[in-house]
């Protein structure tokens, strides 16, 4: 698959995401580049919530630059979902680590997306 070239000035929309786990929950903010000819979701972004420099940052952050590469690469937000692993937590199915967390936040945004371009 060759990689899609996005436009250099793109509309985006930042998120606030909590991720749940059996220890508690962390909080973070991602923003999702949106191809400006299709709406497409062609990158992410790690925004803010983390203490600049700690590792759950990182991971965020490295997780968003490798989602974002699947994106341009043709991979859809539900085929990267399909093979992370989820837990229960709480009584409900969630994602099992932060970039589980990333793609859920990118397949709910996917869906606002696409239902803002069917209505729009």
């Amino acid at each position: 698959m060759t990689r899609t070239r996005i436009a250099t000035r793109r509309p985006s929309v930042t998120r606030d995401v909590t991720w749940t786990t059996t220890q508690g929950s962390q909080s973070f903010s991602l923003t999702f580049g949106l191809d400006p000819e299709t709406a497409r979701l062609s990158e992410v972004f790690y925004s803010d919530g983390q203490r600049v420099g700690s590792q759950l940052q990182h991971e965020i952050s490295d997780g968003c630059v490798l989602i974002s590469l699947l994106l341009q690469h043709g991979a859809a937000p539900d085929a990267i979902g399909h093979s992370l692993s989820r837990i229960p937590v709480l009584g409900q199915d969630a994602p099992a680590s932060v970039i589980g967390a990333i793609v859920e936040a990118l397949r709910q945004e996917a869906e606002r997306t696409d239902e803002a371009v069917r209505h729009g």
